[in-house]
């Protein structure tokens, strides 16, 4: 089963991480892209407990799902993934049917 979270509120990088952060000048977006990554996992809607229960349920089923996206965002992006996937390939018909005798 591959768990494809949207994200969780946790302190994976806050308080239980160590994180270096540039002072150089030259890696000031970096900083900032870190520090806004920090800040904004406490943010994120999805619920650890809920999460937690859910993997462990569905790991315990008798048909264990090959892909288990969780919360809104992995949910639509998975989606929305696939669906460019099929529009790709649907372009291509006539051509990848073109190879058979």
């Amino acid at each position: 089963m591959t768990v494809e979270p949207s994200g969780a509120r946790t302190q994976w990088s806050g308080r239980s991480s160590q994180k270096m952060v540039p002072t150089i000048a030259d890696y000031a977006a970096f900083s900032d892209a870190i520090t806004t990554v920090s800040d904004s996992v406490t943010q994120a809607p999805g619920n650890p407990h809920r999460i937690a229960q859910v993997m462990f349920d569905q790991a315990n089923l008798a048909e264990v799902p090959a892909h288990l996206p969780l919360g809104e965002f992995a949910y639509q992006g998975g989606l929305a993934n696939l669906q460019s996937i099929v529009s790709e390939i649907k372009s291509r018909e006539d051509l990848s049917l073109s190879t058979d005798d």
